[in-house]
């Protein structure tokens, strides 16, 4: 669900959906944002949705889907789901250890 969808119609003015997709197809999200992405969530308890599944941005903006890059993007985000998962546990035990040691 987008958060403000009313606004949904500015997006094209803002950034342009082709370059944004030819981005998210030829560009995986990396280490560095997964945990940044898991970081906030500690704290703020939401995502970003585009990072965790990045295949939801074709699905989104793409006017025409293909399977090839649907794929392809369903396999990143099971790969992100899988980083998502180790980056969290790791984030909760440090938070553990350090809850520990202040005891």
């Amino acid at each position: 669900m987008l958060v403000y969808p009313e606004y949904l119609h500015y997006l094209p003015k803002l950034i342009n959906i082709n370059i944004l997709l030819k981005w998210n197809r030829n560009y995986m999200v990396d280490y560095k944002e997964i945990y940044k992405n898991e970081m906030i969530y500690t704290y703020q308890y939401n995502i970003n949705p585009f990072i965790k599944y990045p295949v939801l941005v074709e699905l989104f903006f793409s006017n025409k889907l293909d399977v090839l890059n649907i794929c392809k993007l369903l396999l990143i985000t099971i790969l992100t789901i899988i980083m998502s998962l180790i980056i969290n546990l790791y984030i909760k035990s440090i938070f553990f250890i350090k809850l520990k040691n202040n005891n």
